[in-house]
């Protein structure tokens, strides 16, 4: 990716006004239908479940010397 950028640096521009078309909102149409993904992350429980897997890992490793 950095070779294609140092090649062609107007891509970079084209790349992000596009992505910013792709983003933006239509303002022609405040009352069409909102195309946005709510992602939902339960990063708690991944939080405690790394660090149970870290603890489990941990301990088959110490009981395995």
């Amino acid at each position: 990716l950095n070779v294609w950028l140092r090649a062609f640096p107007e891509a970079s521009d084209r790349l992000a006004r596009r992505l910013d078309e792709l983003t933006a909102q239509d303002a022609d149409d405040p009352d069409g239908p909102d195309h946005r993904v709510r992602v939902v992350i339960p990063w708690k429980a991944m939080i405690v479940g790394s660090i149970i897997l870290t603890i489990v890992i941990n301990l088959v490793l110490w009981i395995g010397r």
